[in-house]
């Protein structure tokens, strides 16, 4: 194809376009029309609508992967009509949408241009833009994503073919945990800094809103769900009508319940215990922290083996989820994976972070089959026993690093040498650490070792690198525009 030519254009912009293409896209619209004439009719007997909706949307995939490659072709070619200086400008105002959805149909339709297997499966109707989009945002992220991409893009295929965009999206990060490990623990971090809540008054009331990382939104959906229970139950003893109350409303009444019952406990009692949520990792993956470092020779099977953690009660049961081909079960055994156990909700769980929910808790160990089925499990039991943990009170009196002075009852038990990775549960091997220091040390920005039988903690130089990120990057806490 010839080198771009902004502004290149038909001699006739006024005179209509023809040609072959043309004459077919007057026969499809011709073809449309006939369409929304019959559904206006009885001639579609009710019992053939779900298949005539299912064969339409068949067909709109296929057209929209058409769509897709006309505008490659556009921005390959630089034919644009006079006017918008930009590919972007330019599908904005002929598509009649806004600069992010211009964007991201520009960037897939460039992507697919790149890789004709996944635009194959796009033109056949196997996927659709939004698996598409999934696929692209994580592949396209790194050079090593990029260059690992193709040997693994049938595989990726094959999943995506029978699963939704939600679920690709959750295999392509487990990929690219998996090909890229360093750039996935850095997507952590930067998501761990983007996590806000703003609430700001509007009128006569407030407008609430936020984004919080996945694990951490499991934990509070899990306490408002439980708060939520209660209430419905307590409707049902009363004989009132609630059916009529909107999931939205109970949810901010849960919210409220919560307010009021913190500002009226203790919040130093049993402050250590945390929302119902499961989280499911292979006994390996601690031996990938940096901070959890350590020259034991543990032998571990992640295909055998994995750990049900529930950080601070106890597990209802195992969190799995189905399996629906080989492509997805190959790439599911490398993950972790977090599930709110009381409600609805799961997601996959970057190591780094499972390996902090891991730390304190309740551990049940899962022996699992070569089909990812339960064979075996253990009784659930906690990873430091309350004995240690009073030592640990009275040794550290609130959380060990320097400055901050959240107390021991807000504090969990941090493993220096992690479990998993052969470390003891010792006081010698554990320090107290608030949840948000935790999980900045988890995140490699802290190091904790022990100096004559004291805990020492030190900044590392990403502590320092995520620090001067918040405060000179006016868009910290918002969530980068990958689709």
């Amino acid at each position: 194809m010839a080198e771009p030519q902004w502004g290149a254009v038909r001699e006739d912009i006024d005179a209509p376009a023809v040609g072959p293409a043309f004459d077919l896209l007057a026969d499809l619209d011709s073809q449309v029309s006939s369409l929304q004439e019959l559904l206006g009719t009885d001639a579609l007997p009710v019992a053939d609508l779900p298949e005539f909706a299912t064969r339409l949307h068949s067909v709109l995939t296929r057209l929209d992967a058409v769509h897709h490659c006309a505008v490659a072709m556009v921005e390959a070619s630089g034919a644009l009509p006079p006017g918008p200086v930009t590919i972007n400008a330019w599908l904005a105002h002929s598509h009649r949408v806004d600069r992010m959805r211009a964007g991201r149909l520009r960037r897939n339709a460039a992507w697919l241009a790149a890789h004709p297997a996944t635009a194959a499966a796009f033109a056949a109707g196997a996927i659709t833009a939004a698996h598409v989009t999934a696929m692209r945002v994580v592949a396209d992220a790194t050079d090593i994503r990029r260059a690992a991409f193709p040997e693994f893009e049938g595989l990726i295929l094959e999943a995506a073919a029978n699963a939704d965009a939600r679920r690709v999206g959750q295999i392509m990060s487990v990929w690219a945990e998996t090909v890229d490990p360093d750039a996935a623990d850095d997507d952590a971090d930067a998501d761990y800094d983007r996590r806000s809540v703003y609430l700001s008054e509007v009128g006569d009331g407030w407008d609430l809103r936020g984004w919080l990382p996945g694990l951490l939104g499991a934990e509070l959906a899990g306490v408002l769900n439980a708060f939520m229970e209660r209430a419905r139950r307590e409707t049902d003893a009363s004989d009132t009508v609630g059916d009529s109350v909107p999931a939205s409303a109970r949810r901010a009444d849960a919210l409220l319940d919560v307010a009021r019952s913190a500002r009226a406990a203790d919040l130093g009692a049993g402050s250590r215990d945390r929302a119902q949520v499961a989280i499911t990792i292979g006994i390996d993956a601690a031996h990938e922290c940096p901070a959890c470092e350590t020259d034991s020779d543990v032998p571990v099977d992640n295909r055998a083996t994995s750990v049900v953690a529930s950080p601070g009660v106890a597990t209802p049961g195992v969190a799995t989820s189905g399996v629906a081909t080989p492509g997805v079960a190959l790439l599911a055994q490398s993950s972790a994976t977090w599930a709110v156990g009381n409600g609805s909700g799961q997601g996959q769980l970057p190591r780094c972070l499972a390996r902090w929910a891991t730390c304190d808790g309740d551990v049940t160990r899962v022996v699992l089959g070569p089909d990812s089925r339960p064979l075996d499990v253990g009784r659930s039991h906690r990873v430091v026993p309350a004995y240690l943990r009073r030592v640990l009170d009275l040794r550290d009196g609130g959380c060990v690093i320097p400055g901050c002075d959240r107390p021991a009852g807000w504090c969990e038990a941090h493993h220096i040498v992690h479990w998993a990775a052969g470390g003891v549960t010792s006081v010698e091997n554990l320090a107290l650490i608030c949840r948000r220091h935790h999980t900045e040390l988890h995140l490699g920005r802290w190091v904790i070792t022990i100096a004559e039988g004291i805990p020492v903690a030190v900044p590392t130089p990403k502590r320092r690198k995520a620090s001067s990120r918040r405060v000179h990057d006016a868009g910290w806490h918002r969530k980068p525009e990958a689709a």
